[in-house]
């Protein structure tokens, strides 16, 4: 009786795999002379003993009756474990880009760089309002990597001593 109460109350523990707590059930179920009633008592374990209430409510919601089989249960709690898996994957992945994405736009200067003829870099202005500027330029991605932000109109440049109203801005990285 002790063993069938010690299979009873094992419960599958956080960072336990699928393959690890089916294993330990298998174990424990060895000393409980199940009979022939061993494959269902394993399939209802594995669910009931399972510590993530979301994939309990899924195997309940795919087997709302005593009809599926060990095997059964077995394949969608392991299919739920590697969705979790890939899931984890996907958003680690997600923010190691995001996260590089926001290092590359900190680590570029943007400078103010008016096309007049004669314009020397003596004339060159940082930009210190980030990706829109008084003159409302925009950021643009040439095909090479290059990012520019130009002009998106014909705009009076007083403020940057353009006349011609032509702008361009270029991002330096380091």
């Amino acid at each position: 009786m002790v063993e069938r109460v010690h299979f009873w109350q094992r419960f599958r523990h956080d960072e336990e795999s699928v393959v690890r707590f089916r294993n330990a059930l298998r174990g424990l179920a060895s000393h409980c002379e199940f009979g022939p009633s061993l494959a269902e008592r394993l399939r209802d374990q594995l669910v009931i003993g399972n510590n993530n209430t979301t994939w309990q409510q899924e195997l309940l919601r795919l087997f709302p009756t005593n009809d599926a089989t060990l095997q059964q249960v077995e394949d969608a709690v392991t299919r739920l474990e590697l969705a979790d898996v890939q899931q984890m994957q996907l958003q680690n992945s997600a923010r190691a880009v995001n996260g590089s994405a926001i290092r590359r736009v900190k680590e570029q200067t943007w400078w103010h760089v008016n096309r007049v003829p004669g314009c020397g870099a003596h004339e060159q202005k940082r930009d210190t309002e980030g990706f829109q500027t008084k003159t409302g330029a925009i950021r643009t991605q040439t095909a090479g990597g290059r990012s520019t932000m130009k002009s998106n109109g014909p705009h009076q440049s007083s403020a940057w001593g353009n006349p011609q109203g032509r702008s361009e801005f270029v991002a330096i990285s380091r």
